[in-house]
């Protein structure tokens, strides 16, 4: 096979096309090489003949392996040399793998031997290979889509890759570079976003060569502030978090005409998701719960009823320290402008009809061993009694801590009330007062909150007429 002598060689890793194999065959290149570049990828074209020149069949069939293997070896340096007759070589073409120059390189080959003489074999070979964006800190591909939910609430996506660059791997490229190119988005797209080291979730993938990153990030925006600081709205120790606030009323009593007045229930529910890198384990998450959750939650919860919470009647919380996640949940009462906080009232009616019973000795004689004796009824005064039992709950204490003595101004009943029974009007004779006051202490806000139970026992006995 004629073929046209060329001043340049092709490599390929180790193995050299324009030159002498081990067994003594000779590979010349033939014809012209082509090259292909874009700013993603490269590609060299060529053919060449292996020629048995030292007459061996052994060592050309030993020599064909060898060359064949080395081409087919992924991940391998790329040059195309120019060997003038005089002076130093010269690299016109070097792509290489080992200087992260050229990222996952591979051979194609085509080959075609002559029939007869099986002295010579023709090839034709392609070099291909991904090329890092160097010009662009490695950042070769990124996207971004914003996703709004029912209430308009926005999360954010980000994906791209980065490459490396001469003297640093793709990852280190994208752990340098992805928060800063993050950062010009959520400034295209305003709004108050988590900073970009705090993304809501984060997933990378690294190849075996670290020539590659993918990466997937996502972030949620912040409608409200995760913690009391007035100056950002994100938190470095807070991922992302789940909060709920319920209320309750409980009555209206203590003023009817000022709504801000009534006591309330509040039960908050939280769920926070502490990031790892800069707080974990039972320790770091109870400080981190006493010093910025818990005082988030009670500004919350002071925000929904006026008044704020007055104290705490159950109090939960939970550390996982295994998914790194705090909750909790808080039921608190709140009251303002009055000390009132429940009032409950249980009225009993007890009718005594006057019947007075009188055992004889005479016996009804029955199945059982036992025997049933006769009576007789009389008919006795009638009685009717209602006893009144009012359970109040104070924020502190009523306005004594003694026992409160009944006056006319209290309890107009001890000074000749009335009252329905059986749809007529009666009198109300009082018969006896007894109060009893139970005091506790709750959790509250910064200290221990006083409670008070106050429970007044009334016995009244209902007249017709004096």
């Amino acid at each position: 096979m004629a073929v046209t002598p060329r001043e340049y060689t092709i490599s390929y890793g180790s193995q050299v096309i324009g030159a002498t194999l081990a067994g003594g065959s000779r590979t010349i290149l033939d014809g012209l090489h082509t090259l292909r570049e874009s700013p993603e990828d490269f590609e060299v074209s060529f053919s060449f003949v292996l020629v048995n020149e030292a007459k061996n069949e052994s060592s050309y069939a030993s020599d064909i392996v060898t060359l064949e293997g080395n081409l087919s070896l992924i991940r391998q340096d790329c040059k195309v040399i120019y060997n003038p007759s005089t002076g130093s070589a010269v690299n016109v073409f070097a792509k290489l793998f080992s200087d992260n120059t050229a990222l996952n390189t591979r051979c194609e080959i085509e080959k075609t031997e002559e029939a007869a003489s099986g002295w010579s074999r023709h090839y034709t070979v392609t070099m291909s290979g991904d090329l890092p964006a160097s010009e662009n800190v490695g950042l070769r591909d990124f996207s971004f889509t914003v996703d709004y939910d029912q209430s308009r609430r926005r999360t954010l996506t980000v994906t791209g890759n980065y490459t490396p660059v001469v003297s640093s791997t793709a990852r280190a490229q994208y752990t340098a570079n992805v928060e800063a190119r993050i950062d010009t988005v959520t400034t295209l797209i305003t709004g108050d976003w988590p900073d970009a080291d705090h993304p809501a979730t984060e997933v990378e993938s690294t190849d075996d060569t670290n020539q590659v990153t993918t990466f997937t990030r996502t972030y949620k925006e912040l409608l409200v502030g995760e913690s009391t600081s007035t100056s950002t709205l994100d938190h470095p120790d807070i991922g992302d978090q789940f909060f709920t606030i319920a209320l309750k009323t409980l009555s209206a009593e203590s003023n009817p005409n000022d709504p801000a007045s009534v006591p309330g229930q509040l039960e908050a529910k939280y769920k926070g998701w502490i990031n790892a890198e800069t707080k974990k384990g039972v320790s770091q998450l109870k400080t981190l719960y006493k010093n910025t959750i818990l005082p988030w939650i009670l500004k919350n919860m002071n925000d929904v009823k006026a008044g704020g919470v007055v104290g705490f009647t159950d109090a939960t919380v939970t550390y996982n320290t295994a998914d790194n996640i705090i909750e909790a949940n808080l039921v608190g009462v709140a009251v303002s402008g009055s000390q009132f906080i429940s009032r409950t009232v249980k009225v009993t009616t007890d009718i005594n009809f006057g019947r007075i019973i009188r055992r004889v000795t005479e016996i009804v004689p029955q199945k059982t061993a036992l025997g049933v004796p006769k009576s007789f009824v009389f008919q006795g005064e009638k009685i009717v009694r209602q006893t009144v039992v009012t359970t109040t709950t104070y924020r502190n204490s009523p306005a004594g801590t003694n026992v409160l003595i009944p006056t006319a101004d209290k309890l107009g009943q001890f000074s000749g009330g009335s009252v329905s029974f059986k749809s007529k009007k009666v009198q109300l004779m009082a018969r006896k007062f007894e109060q009893e006051q139970k005091q506790t202490q709750i959790a509250g806000v910064g200290n221990k909150v006083r409670v008070t139970d106050s429970i007044v026992t009334e016995v009244f006995e209902l007249i017709d007429g004096i």
